[in-house]
């Protein structure tokens, strides 16, 4: 996707923050095909692709992009997606957020949807405009850190092959390169929570290293520690899975990505606590960020104005995760969450893109 010119810049500015970058480059483009048009019909042009989907009631002379932005984000987060079901592509998986079809040999096409997981179940809920952020947020960190590693997103735009799903689909999808998958999870923590606090009371370690007796919940590391697992076996050593040379280089990317994410987060307010990266390998057996990065779903986001005073104060899903552990059984299927939960949830992850974005 083309970076806007200075002239969209001040929409942005207002706060529409990356998502709204995607859509006014949906505009340029609908805009500019028109233009291209025999009869050079923008009106034809608007009713195939804007108005169908948005309800927007703006005429052949439609010329303010802030109208459509406007309208586009209201209807965007406010609109759910469960499954998706693209029937002109092959789906390729369906994963516990994202639905992967294969555009062609060479390209995926990741949907992503509004399902929530929590301990590797997913609940039957939805949180609206979830999907959209998740995909808006991998957009933006994906440009800001592509000068540490390269990765696999090409666009944000959906295939004019695919118009007939705009009205449910629009903000969602990420076109990427395909990658052979490295089965590691890389993950960067840069302060005691989760299941690091869990070994460190326990076992006074955390990923099997010694730390001094004392840390508090909450309480960021000396440096940021590299803790990673291999999907099939958790814990397990990475160099044996995919040798020491990708294993080596991913620590030093993971960490990278980290600590550059984490001071530019700082500024904005948030803390990321600790996070999670997937690499893929290319052609040239060269190391490609892959999946999503630095979104409340891969990643402990806190905000940083009340954290020496209490405890953190969580902008990701761990709302879910306590709430389950009080009410459900380790594993439950079927899982209902309350309207006040899912409320509360889609407020963390919209303060999370507005702050950050």
């Amino acid at each position: 996707m083309k970076v806007l010119e200075e002239e969209n810049k001040e929409a942005e500015n207002k706060g529409t923050g990356v998502l709204g970058e995607m859509i006014l480059n949906d505009f340029d483009k609908i805009n500019n095909s028109s233009k291209e048009t025999e009869e050079n019909s923008l009106s034809k042009a608007l009713d195939k692709r804007i108005l169908k989907p948005f309800d927007l009631i703006l005429g052949a002379f439609f010329s303010q992009k802030e109208m459509f932005l406007k309208e586009s984000l209201n209807s965007i987060l406010n609109s759910s997606l469960y499954k998706s079901g693209v029937k002109e592509l092959k789906l390729i998986a369906r994963g516990k957020v994202r639905d992967v079809y294969a555009l062609n040999e060479q390209q995926l096409l990741f949907v992503s949807t509004d399902r929530i997981s929590a301990y590797d179940v997913v609940l039957d809920n939805v949180i609206p405009g979830k999907g959209q952020i998740l995909t808006a947020l991998s957009f933006f960190w994906f440009k800001k850190l592509q000068h540490i590693c390269q990765h696999h997103l090409i666009d944000t735009m959906l295939p004019l092959s695919l118009e007939n799903y705009v009205q449910t689909l629009m903000g969602r999808v990420m076109i990427v390169s395909r990658y052979q998958i490295l089965p590691v999870e890389a993950i960067v923590r840069g302060y005691m929570a989760g299941s690091a606090w869990k070994e460190y009371v326990q076992h006074g370690t955390v990923h099997g290293i010694a730390l001094r007796p004392g840390l508090k919940h909450g309480q960021p590391f000396d440096t940021p520690l590299f803790t990673p697992s291999t999907k099939a076996t958790p814990g397990g050593r990475v160099s044996k899975k995919i040798g020491e040379k990708h294993a080596k280089e991913i620590e030093r990317l993971s960490l990278m990505l980290y600590n550059e994410a984490h001071a530019y987060a700082l500024q904005k307010g948030i803390i990321i606590a600790d996070t999670k990266f997937e690499f893929g390998v290319d052609s040239n057996d060269e190391l490609v960020l892959v999946d999503e990065v630095l979104t409340p779903d891969s990643s402990r986001f806190w905000s940083s104005s009340n954290l020496l005073d209490s405890e953190p104060c969580s902008l990701d899903k761990q709302h879910v995760r306590d709430w389950l552990e009080k009410h459900c059984k380790m594993g439950q299927a079927n899982v209902i969450l309350p309207e006040e939960i899912v409320n509360q949830t889609r407020q963390k992850y919209i303060q999370v893109y507005e702050q950050l974005t």
